[in-house]
């Protein structure tokens, strides 16, 4: 009788439990890749618990055990070993063909795989009549068939298949799936060979766990840059992943999934909550489709990646993400809508590199509107683009050249009858003279770190207009971002350009609007504090649009408050907004506050607005944005005038 060494078998136990608990320690969301390998980690344990069950039943048992328990234990253990092997080709099969997506190989191969696990399993089955793998005497005494060492080459001939898939599709493959292919196989061909050399060394369970081992490292360790919460692959992930498809020329589509107003759901029901939110979402979408790749983009963004066929399958994922957001999400007692913006784009061989297609992403995404809240990238979106592009160019080129042009639009004075103030407006041409529209370059400064030289400039321009006037102009307000508050010289640099051009803080007003003040209630009121100390006066911009909040404006010191347009458009024709526009010039006026109407266009909605008590109006009733040697003009034309004569 043979006698076995478990050594190598106990010690890979031992290693093959640390891995499965170290595994499942760190990981809550599992992708397929994971399932699978968790699929190898058990299957290993299994197989080597009952090896070892098999020698110690063999060698201290044999007489007090059945014939039928040694050759059942012994044919689960024949099959465990080469399921585990199919199983492991099956998963490199899978990595080698994840980027070809003309998958008849890869099924053909797999069902080869299959065949040859069926023909061993029936051969395992037959063993207790046939004894061609192993036997058992009369004293139950374990002996080797003729075909006993069979699995060992229907293992060989699995790995020189994978041997041969990768070589075929080398170019295919990524840096991890390389590196398998250069170590795993030629490991345990060594030691199957030693193991067939010196048979009563047992060193299954140990090419098993070198077999796991080489599988974490290069396929399930966090180096592969996996999202903590979702256990999904994350932005970095997704680059390599487009990266590789673009220079393969494999043609894929991108369905961007961003929540919308996510914030609520944190402050509705709590963090934690809100982490098993995207937690579902996650696990949704990366049970949607074996032939998608998820990934975690941002906080709330995730992304899923498909082969792109046809126009008709794209459509159908589409689809499929759209419907299922508009169902309630579940976390235990908890269900919600949860609202989205999508966006897809479709690679088909252009010209683009991954950062093009994370610009369309964010493009779409912008534009995103409607009721599905979806937007696909398509030739028009991409005219609209390229037109932002240009936009952008002739931005930058009008910063660096000096090109820019401070329009002022005037308000005029109810109670005096004049125009003694005005907004500072910017305005930009393009390489014909032709004006661009403010709502389309000033969105693409905020996006692309440009505003600070526009606000900067524009402040420049104010001061020396201020500087010269001579027509009674009292001051000049300008709007302001949230970005400007952030630099921690604001304050210093508009007192230096009033220095500079000798003109009194009085006169300089700064617009802004509530989402600016919502940045940072606390920091905001103390930088319009210490700017109001030196005589810089605040409007509260757009007031009406839906950030406003009435509350919230109770402990900021605004000195004039600005209604928009969308307020004033149906006045004074429609009841509810007469009613609105009276309450809230009478409240602000309780306030202290003075009140700009603006976007009026109309002789009887100036009329009425002036008897309602509002202190400005603003419109082109009265008159529109002109550069300053027309607002000069205009000022000289309008001086001393009587109310009759001042409209445009």
């Amino acid at each position: 009788m043979t006698n076995w060494s478990l050594t190598t078998e106990v010690f890979s136990l031992v290693v093959s439990i640390i891995l499965l608990f170290n595994y499942r320690g760190r990981k809550w969301h599992y992708s397929r890749k994971s399932k699978f390998y968790l699929v190898c980690l058990s299957t290993t344990i299994v197989s080597i618990i009952l090896n070892i069950l098999c020698v110690h039943s063999i060698e201290n048992a044999a007489g007090y055990l059945p014939r039928w328990f040694h050759m059942l234990i012994n044919s689960g253990y024949f099959v465990l070993i080469l399921f585990m092997v199919t199983v492991v080709a099956c998963y490199l099969l899978e990595i080698i063909y994840e980027h070809i997506y003309e998958q008849r190989w890869m099924q053909r191969i797999r069902r080869v795989f299959i065949g040859i696990t069926a023909a061993y399993m029936a051969l395992v089955v037959s063993n207790p009549v046939t004894g061609f793998l192993f036997w058992f005497d009369a004293e139950n005494h374990y002996l080797r068939g003729p075909l006993n060492r069979v699995g060992y080459y229907l293992m060989a001939v699995e790995v020189l298949i994978i041997l041969g898939c990768a070589l075929l599709n080398w170019k295919h493959l990524n840096d991890s799936a390389r590196q398998v292919i250069r170590t795993l196989p030629p490991a345990v061909i060594l030691l199957t060979i030693f193991q067939l050399l010196y048979p009563d060394n047992l060193l299954n369970g140990g090419i098993m766990v070198i077999t796991d081992i080489i599988m974490l490292f290069n396929f399930q360790s966090h180096r592969i840059e996996v999202d903590s919460l979702t256990g999904l692959g994350n932005r970095g992930c997704l680059y390599q992943q487009m990266e590789r498809r673009i220079r393969l020329q494999s043609y894929f589509q991108v369905i961007v999934v961003s929540l919308s107003r996510f914030n609520l759901i944190n402050q509705h029901y709590g963090a934690k909550n809100g982490d098993a939110f995207l937690y579902e979402v996650g696990r949704w979408m990366d049970e949607l489709s074996p032939e998608g790749q998820v990934y975690r983009m941002g906080n709330v963004e995730f992304c899923v990646l498909f082969p792109y066929r046809n126009e008709e399958q794209a459509e159908f994922w589409v689809k499929a993400v759209q419907q299922r957001f508009l169902q309630p999400w579940v976390v235990g007692e908890i269900k919600v809508v949860l609202p989205v913006r999508c966006a897809e784009v479709v690679y088909q061989g252009e010209q683009w590199n991954c950062s093009n297609i994370f610009e369309f992403i964010n493009y779409s995404l912008r534009h995103t509107s409607g009721k599905d809240g979806l937007v696909r990238f398509d030739q028009k979106l991409f005219a609209c683009w390229n037109r932002d592009r240009e936009v952008l160019s002739l931005l930058r080129q009008a910063v660096r050249d000096n090109r820019l042009e401070v329009w002022y639009q005037p308000l005029y004075d109810c109670k005096t009858g004049r125009y003694n103030s005005a907004e500072a407006l910017i305005r930009m041409r393009d390489h014909d003279g032709n004006l661009i529209s403010p709502s389309v370059f000033i969105p693409l400064a905020e996006e692309n770190g440009l505003v600070d030289e526009l606000t900067w400039f524009v402040l420049e321009e104010i001061c020396r207009f201020l500087g010269g006037e001579r027509y009674g102009i009292e001051s000049v307000s300008l709007n302001m971002s949230a970005q400007q508050f952030v630099s921690s010289d604001l304050i210093q640099r508009i007192e230096d350009c009033l220095r500079r051009y000798q003109v009194q803080p009085q006169r300089l007003k700064i617009e802004i609007t509530e989402r600016v003040l919502s940045e940072d209630v606390e920091r905001m009121c103390a930088i319009i504090n210490r700017l109001r100390d030196m005589g810089v006066c605040f409007y509260l911009d757009d007031f009406g649009t839906g950030y406003s909040n009435l509350s919230s404006l109770l402990g900021i010191p605004i000195s004039c408050v600005k209604l928009d347009r969308s307020i004033i458009s149906g006045y004074p024709h429609d009841k509810h907004s007469c009613i609105m526009v009276k309450t809230i010039v009478h409240l602000f006026h309780q306030m202290g506050c003075r009140i700009v109407a603006e976007g009026v266009e109309d002789e009887l909605a100036a009329r009425q607005l002036r008897l309602v008590g509002v202190d400005w109006i603003q419109g082109f009733y009265y008159a529109k944005p002109m550069p300053v040697d027309m607002f000069t003009a205009f000022l000289s034309q309008k001086l001393n005038f009587s109310d009759s004569d001042n409209k445009c």
